[in-house]
């Protein structure tokens, strides 16, 4: 009963009342979010057969940009993604018919990250990185027959903004500056609600003190950590490849090009090894200047995550590189020798910062601002063994 209940509040959001509807169907999802991570409670979810319809009309709530809408549509998103981690393979399909719907969202909201920095969307795209990374975790065969045409696009659009948030994350200062604008524009529009679609000026004087920049930055490197986790999933297994059975590099996607320099924010770009170098050392930087208080933890694990998944995408996806028979021996040459340099220059660095943290670390206490010791070993070992 509650369920068709919201769906006829969502459907009917032009009325009087439509402030009121707003609101309760806000409050019902939350109460459904909550109860949602119980077993039990996502079968008796899934067995009401509404969600179908709660999908399609879903649409309506980010139409035209509805600000007071969009939680009732990013609430619908955290929902599917703890029913799917609840239910698993019985809930993929309904899952998969979510992603279906809103594929044209998700790729837009991907895409307005590199100009518009505002709360309201990366919050949006934070849940939706999170779905798309739990989808492709388990599911990637049954989306890719099911829904090619949209994984193609999430793909895509995943690409280009691992590049964007490294890039701005990498460039603090023009962060602030786009922040700035992303802000003035926001209050420029407040009594006159337009689509955002084209990219936002840069040039802007004033500093919203509701958006801190750490706020941004937090969720920023949360995004970048769900988007690395997604394109993981996409590459081949590890250990798989290190110990070469029969691993064929052909039947997975060349996800990162050969390009070492650093990413810039001025265009769109796809993933290179400078991408994933540079991510690896700012989230290194960043790590060795938080310690790890209560107020920080998420941020010290995102930081620890985006450090960690950056190397192990390089490592994977050169193997597959110099997997493939119809690459050059010039090239393969260049991947092993810039690949090698900046590795062994990534060791070098944290193994420093590791033994100042321990140095500095009270007695009984484990080093902080530094990536477990595993995947350091991990990098040294492929370097010395593999690469020369």
């Amino acid at each position: 009963m509650i369920m068709m209940i919201l769906v006829k509040m969502i459907t009917s959001q032009r009325d009087k009342e439509a402030d009121l509807k707003c609101r309760l169907s806000t409050s019902i999802l939350r109460l459904l979010t909550k109860i949602s991570t119980h077993v039990e409670t996502a079968r008796m979810i899934k067995q009401t057969n509404i969600l179908p319809e709660l999908c399609l009309a879903l649409s309506s709530a980010y139409v035209d940009n509805k600000k007071k809408w969009l939680e009732v549509y990013h609430l619908n998103i955290i929902m599917t993604s703890q029913l799917l981690e609840c239910l698993s393979h019985d809930f993929v399909d309904d899952a998969l018919d979510f992603i279906g719907v809103h594929s044209d969202r998700m790729c837009q909201s991907l895409s307005l990250i590199r100009v518009n920095q505002s709360m309201t969307l990366l919050s949006e795209v934070n849940h939706t990185t999170a779905l798309l990374s739990l989808l492709s975790r388990d599911f990637t065969h049954e989306w890719k027959f099911k829904i090619r045409n949209s994984f193609e696009c999430v793909v895509e659009r995943v690409l280009v903004a691992v590049h964007s948030c490294t890039a701005l994350l990498l460039h603090p200062r023009l962060l602030n500056v786009s922040i700035k604008a992303t802000r003035k524009k926001q209050k420029l529009s407040a009594s006159t609600p337009v689509k955002i679609t084209k990219q936002t000026s840069l040039k802007s004087p004033e500093v919203d003190t509701n958006l801190p920049p750490d706020d941004v930055k937090e969720q920023m490197y949360s995004i970048l950590g769900n988007l690395l986790s997604f394109l993981k999933n996409l590459s081949p297994d590890l250990s798989q490849l290190v110990m070469d059975l029969e691993t064929c590099a052909e039947e997975f996607p060349q996800l990162v090009t050969m390009n070492f320099s650093t990413p810039t924010v001025d265009h769109e770009a796809d993933v290179s090894f400078g991408t994933l170098l540079s991510a690896t050392n700012m989230s290194l930087t960043a790590l060795h200047k938080i310690e790890p208080v209560d107020t920080k933890l998420t941020f010290h694990a995102s930081l620890t995550f985006v450090s960690e998944i950056s190397l192990y995408l390089i490592i994977s996806q050169c193997l597959l590189l110099l997997k493939l028979k119809d690459l050059p021996t010039r090239s393969k040459q260049i991947l092993r020798r810039e690949l090698s340099d900046e590795l062994a220059s990534c060791v070098k660095s944290a193994r420093r910062h590791l033994r100042h943290s321990s140095s500095s670390q009270s007695p009984g206490k484990s080093p902080s601002g530094t990536p477990p010791k595993g995947i350091l070993e991990l990098v040294t070992a492929f370097v010395k063994h593999i690469m020369t």
